[in-house]
């Protein structure tokens, strides 16, 4: 168990505990927004249950209160990345982690615990309008191999398609089921979002603020979610020029 005076320091989020005797070796831990510790300690050890409600760690989500033990990991991972030649490079990577040897059909053997079963990425190139000019997909890791690493050069048919307009519909149409790698194509729905917080960022670096006056069209984002439809209190209080009253009634 924790003893009640770790310190919390704020710059690092690391919790540091006190030596249990005078010149003694202070412990710590590194509470980073991963599952590798949890995962560790199965939610279920005392230490983790009580750091995880120490004052000022963010927890969005409660403690659970039955013991349980991790068996699958998925990590999405998208960087975005400005290029020299003006355009963009949106890079997602998924993989999937098994807690445990995995079996896989004989003549495969086993995937050892902590090896991926499947490492999929893709890169799109985009114009500033959003439109894919160039597309690259791969299967890095996966459990048939032969078949599942074959689809990747069917991406390139993202070509052309706009990450603002229609894009997961156009996904589904020419990659869903059979005609893609659902991993992959569950990968690109992704994009578009990024990509809009590529944009802000680009805009904010170039001194655009989207709540400004000479901000001529309502911001993208606006209508796009509960929080800022435009009849809410959020775009009322930040985004006034755009705010609707909402009639009674509707």
């Amino acid at each position: 168990m924790l003893p009640a005076q770790a310190k919390h320091d704020v710059r690092t989020s690391w919790y540091y505990l006190a030596p249990q005797q005078k010149d003694g070796p202070a412990k710590s831990f590194q509470i980073a927004a991963t599952l590798s510790l949890l995962r560790f300690h199965s939610f279920s050890h005392p230490s983790v249950v009580q750091l995880l409600r120490l004052p000022g760690l963010p927890m969005p989500l409660p403690v659970p209160t039955v013991s349980r033990k991790i068996v699958h990991i998925r990590r999405v991972e998208i960087e975005c990345w400005h290029r020299d030649d003006g355009m963009l490079d949106i890079e997602a990577r998924m993989t999937d982690l098994k807690d445990k040897d995995y079996p896989l059909p004989p003549s495969l053997g086993v995937r050892a615990k902590g090896e991926p079963l499947h490492d999929m990425r893709v890169r799109v190139t985009v114009d500033l309008d959003m439109t894919i000019q160039d597309a690259v997909a791969s299967s890095d890791a996966v459990p048939y191999p032969g078949g599942c690493d074959t689809i990747a050069p069917v991406y390139q048919q993202l070509i052309g398609l706009s990450l603002l307009k229609g894009f997961r519909r156009a996904v589904t149409e020419r990659f869903g089921g059979v005609r893609g790698c659902s991993h992959i194509t569950e990968l690109l729905g992704a994009l578009p979002t990024a990509a809009f917080q590529t944009l802000a960022s680009l805009q904010r670096d170039n001194g655009v603020r989207d709540w400004d006056d000479r901000v001529a069209k309502q911001p993208v984002q606006l209508d796009k979610c509960h929080a800022l439809e435009v009849s809410s209190e959020t775009v009322r209080q930040f985004y006034p020029r755009w705010y609707v009253r909402k009639m009674v009634g509707s």
